[in-house]
């Protein structure tokens, strides 16, 4: 009954109606799906399931028929091992109008926990943040992340659980982030919650981190990295060492766990991502996009102090 009720939350975040669905998954969480086509089915003009070979690394494109599936439909989400949030598939398909939900490494627990928060508050908590983020940002920590980016107007996105237009969002959701503008920033970052690849990969994997590891970046890009999984990724790809996103948490529900996608949504915490950032204004394509969430970040603005040890202040 609680996995029903998280579904009927999938349903309300697109605001469903008689349109055609696809609903995508890997034999791990086929059970979730399934009762997301039971509920979705009467919602819908038409519901389709499609079982998929498992993928290897976040980023990795769905196949051929996959996409051209996607772009038949009004409304696709994923329920699979690997993201592929941040792939040309799903780039073409947001192009064409599809609304998309994506829910790579979802867990039972999770999708009942975490999917069904308040979206209204999370929507109102990420208004605030975007609406004090300037165009130098600097994220540091009391464990010695010390970095500064550069935003220069590109678009902030509040993603809050709510998808009324052609777009993607994750579930669970919470999160404000923006691409950086390419070859600016510069500093280290502590990673010492959650990193991806978060499931098992070619070249092992990485989850709960258990020992915190510093990233060096200049010019925009990873230049050190302490984690030997993650440094493989990034320096494997073409620009995958590219810093490509910078996000904040606002889903007070989420927790820190060895999921990336819950991480990087819980309240209080930062994340950084290396790789493709084409699908959310960036100039980087890359097939990877890797996600580094540390805790209690604290941010100023074009100098102003707006989030102290993870705590949005509010009075500026």
């Amino acid at each position: 009954m609680e996995r029903i009720k998280a579904c009927k939350t999938v349903w309300k975040c697109v605001e469903l109606k008689k349109e055609n669905v696809l609903i995508v998954c890997d034999i791990e969480r086929l059970d979730i799906a399934k009762d997301l086509w039971k509920t979705g089915k009467p919602l819908s003009k038409e519901c389709s399931l499609v079982l998929i070979k498992e993928r290897s690394v976040d980023g990795e494109e769905p196949g051929k028929e996959v996409e051209k599936a996607m772009l038949a439909s009004d409304v696709i989400v994923f329920v699979t091992k690997f993201s592929f949030t941040h792939t040309k598939a799903t780039k073409k398909a947001v192009k064409n109008g599809s609304r998309i939900v994506s829910m790579p490494g979802i867990t039972n627990d999770v999708f009942i926990r975490a999917v069904p928060a308040n979206y209204n508050k999370i929507k109102k908590t990420g208004e605030k943040i975007k609406r004090f983020l300037g165009n130098e940002i600097r994220i540091t920590t009391k464990r010695g992340t010390d970095l500064v980016l550069y935003r220069d107007n590109r678009k902030v996105y509040n993603s809050c659980g709510m998808l009324k237009q052609s777009g993607v969002i994750n579930l669970p959701d919470g999160e404000v982030f923006f691409a950086p503008v390419e070859g600016k920033a510069y500093g280290k970052v502590i990673i010492d919650l959650v990193a991806s690849p978060y499931q098992k990969t070619k070249f092992g994997r990485i989850g709960k981190v258990k020992e915190p590891f510093e990233i060096v970046i200049e010019k925009g890009k990873a230049v050190e990295v302490g984690n030997r999984v993650l440094r493989k990724w990034l320096f494997s790809a073409k620009n995958g060492n590219v810093l490509c996103e910078f996000g904040i948490g606002t889903n007070p529900k989420a927790k820190t766990e060895e999921s990336v996608l819950e991480g990087e949504k819980a309240k209080g915490t930062a994340h950084i991502a290396f790789g493709s950032n084409t699908g959310f204004g960036g100039k980087n394509q890359s097939s990877i996009h890797l996600d580094c969430v540390f805790d209690k970040p604290t941010v100023y603005s074009d100098g102003k102090e707006i989030i102290k040890n993870g705590k949005l202040k509010e009075k500026r």
